[in-house]
Order: C-alpha cells, then structure tokens, then sequence
C-alpha cells in the first residue's frame, strides 16, 4: 500500500511538494521458497527529489495554471525468491494512492485604461477586472488597490472572482501607476497576483492659451467684460488633452456682492482638448457714467470637466479643474490681467 497526503493546496508556478511512503508488507515463505532479496520500491511517472528506489520518497509536481487535479502515486514492490533446487523467481505488487492538488493564482485580466470625472456613479467610466480563472471549488478572493482609483459596489472591498473600480482624485501621473491586486485563499494557502498596472484619466491640468482682447491692468484678479474671450485647453494628469466631453464653470458670490453673478456656462472640448469661453455683461445694469467701469465681486471663478452633456448649462459639474478664488468682474470696457 502507499501512503501519502490526500490533499495538497499551492500557488501557481510554485512546487507542489510531499511526501509518500510505499509498505511493503510481509512475503509468506516455507521450507522450500526464502526471500534472496528485496524489497525493491519504483516510485512509477513523477518527478521524484529522494531517489525512486526508497520506500519514502518526495514527490513534486509544479502547474502553470490554476485548477484541481488528481495525482495517482504508485509504487510498484518486488521481491525475488530462491527455491531450495536453485530456481528464482521475481514477485511484485502496486500500490497506489490519490493526491488531490488544489493550484491558486493567476493574473488579472480587464480594464486597464480609464477616465475619471469625480462621478462614482458613472457605469460608463468604470473598470472591470476579473481573476484569474479555473480556481478550485472554495477559493476565496480578497482585492487591493494602490493609487488612485477605488473599488465600486456592494461589497467593499470587492471579494468575489470580479472587481469593478472608478477613479479617484486627480487620477494618474505617469501610465500605469495604479495597482490592482487580488489575493487567492484556500486551505490556509494564500495566493497573490502580480500588481495589474491601470491608468486612470483625469483632467487635472488648465492651460490658457490666450485671452482676446487680451487684458489690460487693472488689478490682479479683475477680468471679464461683453465679448472677452478666454481660449483655454484641458489635459490629464498623464499630459494628454480630455478630449470630446464638457468644459463647466461657476460664478459664487465671496463677500458683498450686489444681488448678481455673472452667467453660469459651459461648452465642448474638441479633440485637441481646446474651448473658448466667452465672457458677458448681459445680468449686470449699464453704468451711468462712460468714464466710469463698475466693477462686480470678489467672487469664486472655478472651471469644472465632466463627461456629462449637463456642462452645456454650467453651474459645477465634474472635476475642479482651475479656481480663481477672488474674482472682481467688470461691466464693461478695459479689464485686468486676472489670467
């Protein structure tokens, strides 16, 4: 018979290693037979570490790719016997015994490029990873993430074979500095994927390109008088343009401002990441005297990105992208150099 561990739990690309110990038993004799030699073990089919005429031999079996398996040990026993005439004859016998070997692991496979435009509710911005597949019956799955992205759903963090994820704060800065991670458990052996690299697009940077006419001093933070133009472009974190979504901005009141802000917009970014915002007077009442240039706030200026067609209507929608934090706007006429 062969004795040996019934059940054996390892990682993917790492040895599965035990031992098994083949008995051989007792050969009945009588005056005319007697055991000349033996016994003699041969371990049948595997890698062995001990030589395979031992009786107690270490098996190794390594598997690239997850699943259950069943390894059958066998060892074959063999004997030779003198009779008292001088005839030899060779007995053997097999024993066997099933090894079930459980093999974890694996890498992640799924999304690995995303944009992010501070929305968790979003699906259509979101990331779907998967583990690897094939795990035994009673794998458990706990995941990691490191950088800036975050796992969505109802279980948190996800621990199922399925992750799914969104961005988070201002994204990436170089391709692939986010990791994802899923550790594979059974049996008390654990299991860790390599770090999946994911980069996660997030419009961070606002760039001006000019303002037309252009500004004339005035002080530091007054801008914006009927049919100034702001030429501006948006890129991510990863210097490249958000392209074809929504640009947005706000108007909010920061002191005493007399009972108005200037109109709420938004427009599209172009395939180049580029858009022009056109100031306006229309919401502000006409100065009484030419050589006078009222001037309105301070107020908060911010410039939003979003995926949502909503940017068309302004207000604040998606990610901060620039904040003027004291803005004064003039009615009209000569403005300063706020940009």
């Amino acid at each position: 018979m062969v004795d040996g561990v019934p059940t054996v739990t390892v990682p993917v690309n790492t040895p599965a290693n035990f031992q098994a110990t083949s008995t051989a038993g007792t050969v009945a004799t009588d005056p005319y037979w007697t055991v000349v030699d033996g016994p003699h073990y041969l371990w049948q089919d595997y890698e062995v570490e001990t030589p395979p005429s031992y009786p107690t031999t270490t098996l190794i079996k390594t598997y690239s790719a997850p699943g259950k398996v069943t390894m059958r040990m066998a060892c074959q026993v063999s004997y030779t016997l003198q009779y008292v005439r001088g005839a030899r004859v060779s007995i053997q016998q097999i024993g066997s015994q099933d090894v079930t070997i459980n093999v974890i692991g694996g890498p992640i496979s799924g999304t690995n490029d995303i944009h992010w435009y501070c929305d968790t509710g979003k699906f259509i911005d979101w990331g779907y990873l998967s583990a690897a597949s094939g795990q035994p019956a009673g794998t458990t799955y706990s995941w990691s993430m490191a950088g800036n992205a975050q796992y969505v759903g109802d279980t948190l963090p996800p621990t199922s074979a399925t992750a799914t994820y969104a961005g988070k704060d201002t994204g990436s800065h170089l391709p692939g500095d986010v990791k994802a991670t899923v550790t594979y458990s059974l049996n008390g052996v654990t299991a860790t994927s390599d770090p999946y690299p994911i980069t996660v697009h997030a419009p961070t940077q606002f760039i001006v390109l000019s303002v037309d006419p252009p500004t004339q001093y005035r002080g530091p933070d007054t801008y914006g008088f009927a049919d100034q133009v702001l030429h501006f472009k948006v890129w991510d974190g990863v210097n490249q343009p958000v392209t074809n979504v929504y640009w947005d901005e706000s108007w909010k009141t920061n002191g005493n401002v007399p009972g108005f802000e200037p109109p709420h917009v938004g427009g599209p970014l172009d395939n180049t990441g580029s858009s022009k915002d056109t100031f306006t007077d229309v919401l502000f009442p006409a100065p009484t005297n030419a050589g006078v240039y009222p001037v309105s706030g301070p107020y908060t200026h911010s410039y939003w990105a979003t995926d949502d067609g909503g940017g068309f209507a302004g207000g604040g929608i998606g990610c901060p992208i620039q904040v003027y934090p004291s803005v004064l706007y003039n009615v009209f006429g000569v403005t300063g150099n706020g940009f």
